[in-house]
């Protein structure tokens, strides 16, 4: 009877191994090749994050980075509260943006005063291409409302 545990314990053990390694691989490589089909931003892998800049200037727009198997993260930094006289249409602005946008939300560091625009995508559920598109919502929705 002993010797009929350990094996069903074992093939159990085998078993939930296989799964997570077959359910849980970095999406981040699909959404690289993705990304580097488009021509509007230009697109670099920088270790385990995707980088996508402004082919004009250069500059970073967003970053992903898959930090679980459910979840990649899109990240941008949309600027920075410098004084108190733009700190209320800023935040005015923030609101607005979080009400109505299709992509990303803001978010405000009030110790550094740096504003962040961030994105969530589960990867089990989208493709990705979805995830690709998304990303290249925000980074339209960045250059729109860019506060640097």
């Amino acid at each position: 009877m002993k010797n009929i545990v350990a094996i069903a314990a074992a093939i159990v053990f085998l078993a939930a191994t296989a799964h997570a390694q077959v359910t849980g691989p970095n999406a981040i490589s699909g959404v690289y090749d993705q990304l580097r089909k488009q021509t509007t931003y230009a697109v670099e892998m920088k270790g385990e994050q995707v980088v996508l800049r402004d082919r004009d200037n250069g500059k970073q727009i967003v970053s992903l980075q898959q930090v679980s198997p459910q979840c990649v993260k899109v990240v941008g930094e949309v600027g920075n509260i410098h004084n108190a006289a733009s700190a209320v249409q800023t935040l005015a602005l923030m609101s607005q943006v979080n009400f109505s946008s299709r992509v990303g939300t803001w978010s405000l560091d009030a110790g550094s005063g740096s504003i962040t625009m961030h994105h969530n995508l589960n990867p089990r559920f989208l493709s990705a291409p979805a995830i690709a598109n998304t990303a290249l919502l925000c980074c339209d929705a960045m250059r729109r409302t860019r506060l640097l």
